[in-house]
């Protein structure tokens, strides 16, 4: 996942890979621009970048193939736009307008100014949106308040004062389940907690030295606080307010406007874990050509999967399979060529089922199963956690096989057997119907 970084006197935009950790690719701006906050939309196609000097926002188009970028507008915003949000929904884009007061509305993807609104008090240096998309937080330096806005009314519908003086209110960060907002006021080196069920700020929280910019953890459980003093960032647990860890030693004067933590990306394909179609193999074109929701790289365009079906989207199905009504395939499955699982299947986490494996319905299989090549495995069987199959392997209807088993290639283990939990069973052992074989 690449890291965008605006250059304010550079009037650029550096673009980092962040494996290497090197600068990939450069946008130059216009001479005049001066960038000062950044956001993408969800599916990171389109970049945006206020600036400042000029007053507009630039567009600019990103191919995620490729890693290219061309600007291809400048919206006309309020006087020096400060902070960017983005609707949830790609459909409007904020812009706070530290110098006017306002904050100006524009519509995705036509690019047009649709609304200013009024009434925003002074210096609004931060804008953040909440997870519904309902309700945007401004912060307000030079008042040190949070303004509320609907954003179906475009209305101000609340006003928050913070602690601690008249002046400050900066950075902000929204709880992922949207109860909190957080607001940092960079000349007191506080931190103030909003409760947005009552729009009530906490008491005043010290953070370090002008804390300049927040970002919070996907589980909530981390704050992220830049210190434009100090050059680090703090590493706060959202429920003790205490420092975990040393400070983390960074450049000269840290000052992100916005979130400052990249999406998860696991395969390294520059498309985030949350929107990425095949999330732990590496698809960074998301080709997908029977449009099933599931990458080729992950879901071969031959696999039959109705819609009843429920698949983990990191699931990786080879060529052929047929999915049946009502299976369960859990994250992390492996399943090969020519696979048939039947109704109401259940296949765990982490499964691998080999090539040309067939497995009968009602049939419920353990996470962490491996099962080999070639295996028949009867109606209604059950299957522990843990559990290695060797291939060419017969099993047929009602068995019970417990956790952590392990069954070698060739085994023909008969009716109503069970193998409990822990059981090793040798190469070639043919088990007897009704057997039930013990640790």
């Amino acid at each position: 996942m690449p890291l965008i970084i605006g250059n304010y006197n550079g009037h650029s935009i550096s673009v980092i890979e962040a494996n290497s950790n090197t600068v990939v690719y450069t946008i130059n701006l216009e001479s005049w621009a001066t960038p000062t906050a950044m956001v993408t939309n969800s599916i990171g196609t389109t970049l945006y970048v206020a600036s400042d000097n000029e007053n507009v926002v630039f567009v600019i188009d990103v191919d995620v193939e490729t890693l290219t970028w061309a600007v291809t507008d400048a919206i006309s915003v309020g006087n020096r736009p400060n902070g960017l949000a983005i609707h949830p929904n790609d459909t409007f884009l904020y812009t706070a307008n530290s110098w006017g007061w306002t904050v100006s509305v524009i519509s995705i993807p036509d690019n047009t100014l649709v609304d200013t609104l009024t009434g925003v008090s002074r210096n609004p240096n931060r804008i953040i949106i909440n997870p519904t998309g309902d309700r945007a937080y401004v912060s307000c330096g030079n008042s040190n308040e949070l303004k509320v806005i609907d954003t179906v009314t475009r209305e101000v519908i609340a006003n928050v004062s913070l602690p601690l003086g008249d002046n400050g209110a900066g950075a902000l960060a929204v709880h992922p389940d949207g109860s909190k907002v957080y607001v940092a006021n960079g000349s007191f080196h506080y931190l103030s907690v909003i409760d947005t069920s009552t729009n009530t700020a906490s008491d005043p929280i010290y953070v370090g030295s002008n804390p300049s910019g927040l970002s919070i953890h996907p589980n909530g459980s981390t704050l992220y606080v830049t210190h434009g003093a100090e050059d680090n960032v703090y590493a706060m647990d959202t429920a003790t307010w205490s420092l975990i860890g040393d400070p983390i030693s960074v450049g000269d004067y840290p000052q992100p406007s916005g979130n400052f933590i990249s999406p998860s990306d696991e395969d390294n394909d520059g498309v985030p874990d949350d929107i990425d179609n095949c999330p732990t193999v590496y698809n960074p074109d998301q080709t997908d050509a029977n449009h099933d929701g599931f990458g080729d790289a992950c879901v071969d365009p031959s696999v039959e999967i109705p819609e009843t079906a429920d698949l983990a989207p990191d699931v990786v199905i080879g060529s052929d399979t047929q999915l049946n009504k009502n299976i369960t395939v859990a994250s992390g499955a492996i399943l090969g060529d020519n696979v048939v699982l039947n109704k109401n299947s259940i296949v765990g986490e982490n499964t691998i089922v080999g090539n040309n494996t067939s497995v009968n319905k009602d049939v419920v299989i353990g996470s962490d199963v491996v099962i080999g090549v070639n295996v028949r495995i009867g109606k209604r069987v059950t299957i522990g956690n843990g559990v290695s199959i060797g291939g060419n392997t017969v099993i047929n209807q009602g068995v019970v096989i417990g956790d952590n088993a392990t069954i070698g290639i060739n085994v023909t283990i008969g009716k109503y057997a069970t193998v409990q939990a822990t059981a090793d069973v040798p190469d070639d052992t043919v088990v007897p119907q009704y057997t039930t074989v013990t640790p």
